[in-house]
């Protein structure tokens, strides 16, 4: 078995998660997107989708144990990036001073609460 999530199988699972219409699936070099990215852990849309993704997915429910290393990683990733988007009062694509230092306040919450469960 391969430990490659490709595009089918990922759009398989999140065909098979019944979502409210219009659901956007963008395909971007090297992967997808989808606003089903954006649930909190714990709310029946995460755990749909959970159930849906390990179903036809190719990693293991026990490979996932190690997930809240990775969503540490990711929420110190960004807000490094929006720490430096304050700092340097970057702009580009649409952000404000304001929305960065929100963005920041949020990514450091959440990589603070990752980091307790470690």
């Amino acid at each position: 078995m391969s430990s490659v999530l490709s595009n089918e199988k990922l759009l398989a699972a999140l065909q098979a998660w019944p979502l409210p219409e219009p659901l956007t699936i963008q395909e971007l070099p090297g992967g997808m997107t989808c606003e089903v990215w954006y649930f909190p852990k714990g709310n029946q849309a995460h755990n749909e989708f959970m159930q849906a993704y390990l179903r036809e997915a190719p990693i293991s429910a026990g490979e996932l144990r190690g997930i809240k290393y990775y969503k540490a990683l990711l929420w110190t990733r960004q807000a490094k990036f929006y720490a430096y988007c304050v700092a340097e009062n970057v702009t580009l694509g649409g952000s404000t001073p304001t929305s960065n230092a929100e963005n920041l306040a949020k990514s450091w919450r959440e990589l603070e609460s990752w980091l307790a469960r470690l």
